[in-house]
């Protein structure tokens, strides 16, 4: 996955160990692979991924920040 990706690069290993956040989400929003296959109907999807450390691993936590950010969910 993508974002398990972009957790795992050494800056992000480096930026985590050197500040030592209680807490780290990556939140990206990305155009559907389904929006680059010619012939298919939907237009302007995206998909939102979402990778969480830390205090955001707590259900509570997670949802406040949701609902605070501007990540939509269906």
């Amino acid at each position: 996955m993508l974002s398990t990706r972009a957790f795992n690069t050494l800056n992000f290993r480096l930026f985590l160990s050197y500040f030592k956040p209680e807490a780290f989400a990556l939140v990206s929003e990305l155009p559907h692979l389904s929006i680059m296959i010619p012939n298919v109907q939907k237009q302007n999807d995206v998909a939102i991924v979402l990778e969480f450390r830390g205090a955001f691993e707590s259900i509570g936590f997670r949802t406040e920040f949701l609902n605070h950010s501007n990540v939509k969910l269906s």
